[in-house]
Parts: structure tokens; C-alpha cells; sequence
């Protein structure tokens, strides 16, 4: 098949996507930003963010003329944003994937009109795929058909890496005995990771041997200096790393690193972040959302925080004196993630798109 995806070419979803799918189809990537990541095909387009409506007449322009070149069989637009929009104008079938940002917090804040042509585009959709439930049932009540709900999971070699913990421990610098919370997240107030700084502060005051890790992924420089300064102004920056993660191949030895990840989305879909830190054995301690409720039981596959993060140290300090809670936790995540490898369900996904196309 020939594929076009429209989709950010920043993300790690996109990477892994066209990673599996280029293997096997003639693949183009269509994007608004630019990337690390290595792709065979890309197309940029002039990003357009202050003026949706005057940009989407000029990305319609240029998909028409890459339509009629590239020929694509099947559209395959990743995240619900303006690029969403241009499928209404062609006659290819097409298939999106809705993210919790998109319809969670992003569409509500745009204009009525823009959310009446998103609405639009869903009901027209030959397809509808997304991890999480609740997505889909968002676009059910907006009159699409044809859903499927699609676990992505984890990289199958994830699950059998064999990674030593205390090497890369000292590469990134940490002693044997200190005690390694991460926040693999993106750099952005979306994940409040200063708030988790601010609710840690009783375990660095408590035990020195604690410390958090940050990675720097598609970081806000902004919010990064805002964090920077927090620290400094805390008296914590010795106590925080950062890290910046230059290619994905680095994740499992980061996680093996690691020992409990926390996360504080302010509403999210299904991160495969979860499911990377199960594969590697990293216990979750998390705000809850409603998305997780598809996959993950609190007190079985991951701890539930409370929303203010109030317990977040209580949870984290619990991990580390009762051997028995993070072994139990671990134990059971790490099968479930056996059972959301992401190449069987990329097989379910192209399967649907054979489907469309046919």
C-alpha cells in the first residue's frame, strides 16, 4: 500500500508508527515541525499556527499537488489538529487517531467553526483508531463510525533486553545507594512536573539519597527555565538531573536506571511510557485519569496518587521500605505489558487499513 500520514514528526508515536509500517509499504510522512528522528520520506510544510484557516488553504494547495504525485491508497492523519481538516477536501479515505491532548485539552480552547469541521472530519472518517475508550466515545457521540480501539503497548525487544542496571547507573552518575525517581514525560506544564518537585521535597529534606530524573523530550524552554529556577530557588538542584534523550534506543537503559516513575498529566489518553517502565520492571505511581481504567488497576499494575499529589512522597517512600508492594506491582505489570506488544498490534492496524482500502 502507499500511505500518507499527516502527523507531527517530533513525535515519538509517529517514529514508531512509520518505523513498522515503511518496512513493508511505500510510506510518506507529511509535517508541521521538524525532527531528530530519521524517516526514509518527509514532507515539511510551513508551519502556520497563529492563522489555522489561512494556513489550511495553503496546506490544501500542497497536499493536492503531493495527493497527485505520491498517489496514496490510504490517509492516515495522527492527533486531531489543523492537518485533521484536509482530508474533507480530497476524495482518498482516510483514517485518524485521535491523542488525549487533542480532544482533551486542545479542541476545546479553538473556535466554534473549527470545532464543527473536526466534528465534520470524524463523521466523514473511513476509520477511527485510538488506545483509549474514551477517545473513541468522544468521537462516537460526534457521529463517527466504524471505531476501533487499539492498544499500541510496548517494542517486543523491550521485553527481553538484557540491560546492566548498575553500569548505566554510573554513565549517568548515580551512586549504587541513591534512590532514582524519574519523570520521562515531556518538559511541559501539561505534566506539572514542578508540582511533582514541590511534593517531593519531604523525602530529599528525609533521606540524601533520594533524587529525581528528568528527561528533556521536546522540553518547553520556557517551562525549563521555570523549573531551573524552582530548583536553584529550593535548594534542590543538586538533588535534580536532567537528562536530554537523543535517540529512542536510549529509553529502556534510562528506565533500567530508574526506580519508580512518577507522572502528573493534567488529562491524559494511554501513554506508552507506562508500558515502557513495566516492560523494564519500573513500578508507576501516577495521578489517576480515566483513560487508564482500560488497562491498568490501581494497587495491581500501578499506585493511584491523589490529584493534588498531597501522598506522592507517602507513595514513593512506600516503594522503597515494602519490598513486597514494589515486587508485587512490577510483577504483575510487567505481564501485562507481555500482552500489549506493539507489533501484534500494528498487524491489527494494518489489517484495518486493508480493509478501508479494499
Amino acid at each position: 500500500m502507499r500511505l500518507m500520514y499527516l502527523a507531527p514528526a517530533n513525535s515519538i508515536h509517529t517514529f514508531r508508527w512509520l518505523n513498522y509500517f515503511q518496512q513493508h509499504h511505500d510510506v510518506l510522512l507529511i509535517s508541521t515541525d521538524c525532527s531528530s528522528f530519521d524517516y526514509d520520506l518527509q514532507l515539511s510544510l510551513p508551519n502556520q499556527d497563529r492563522c489555522w484557516d489561512r494556513g489550511l488553504i495553503l496546506y490544501r494547495q500542497i497536499l493536492k499537488e503531493t495527493i497527485s504525485s505520491f498517489s496514496p491508497d490510504l490517509i492516515h492523519v495522527h492527533y486531531l489538529n489543523k492537518l485533521a481538516l484536509l482530508p474533507l477536501f480530497f476524495e482518498q479515505p482516510y483514517i485518524l487517531t485521535p491523542w488525549g491532548s487533542d480532544l482533551l485539552q486542545n479542541l476545546p480552547r479553538h473556535t466554534n467553526v473549527f470545532k464543527k469541521m473536526m466534528h465534520r472530519s470524524m463523521r466523514t472518517a473511513n476509520a477511527i483508531i485510538s488506545d483509549t475508550k474514551s477517545l473513541l466515545n468522544y468521537c462516537g457521540d460526534q457521529g463517527a463510525r466504524r471505531l476501533f480501539h487499539v492498544p499500541f503497548g510496548v517494542d517486543a525487544h523491550w521485553l527481553d533486553l538484557n540491560i546492566d542496571r548498575f553500569a548505566i547507573r554510573h554513565k549517568l552518575g548515580f551512586s549504587p545507594q541513591e534512590k532514582v525517581i524519574l519523570s520521562s514525560r515531556a518538559l511541559t506544564p501539561f505534566y506539572r512536573i514542578h508540582e511533582i518537585i514541590e511534593h517531593l521535597i519531604p523525602l530529599f529534606e528525609s533521606d540524601s539519597d533520594y533524587r529525581l530524573l528528568i528527561l528533556k523530550f521536546n522540553e518547553d524552554v520556557v517551562y525549563l527555565k521555570k523549573i531551573q529556577d524552582q530548583l536553584h530557588a529550593l535548594g534542590l538542584h543538586k538533588k535534580v538531573r536532567f537528562y536530554k534523550v537523543e535517540h529512542r534506543d536510549e529509553l529502556p537503559s534510562i528506565y533500567k536506571a530508574s526506580d519508580v516513575l512518577v507522572s502528573a498529566a493534567t488529562t491524559d489518553g494511554v501513554p506508552a511510557t507506562f508500558f515502557e517502565a513495566m516492560a523494564m520492571k519500573v513500578p508507576v505511581i501516577t495521578v489517576h485519569q480515566p483513560a487508564y481504567e482500560d488497562y491498568f488497576q490501581p494497587g495491581t499494575h500501578l499506585l493511584n496518587c491523589d490529584s493534588s499529589l498531597k501522598n506522592l512522597s507517602v507513595l514513593v517512600k512506600d516503594l522503597f521500605t515494602k519490598s513486597h508492594l514494589a515486587h508485587s506491582l512490577t510483577t504483575n505489570a510487567y505481564a501485562l505489558s507481555c500482552q500489549q506488544v506493539f507489533e501484534h498490534k500494528m498487524h491489527e492496524v494494518e489489517q484495518i487499513y486493508k480493509d478501508v482500502v479494499l
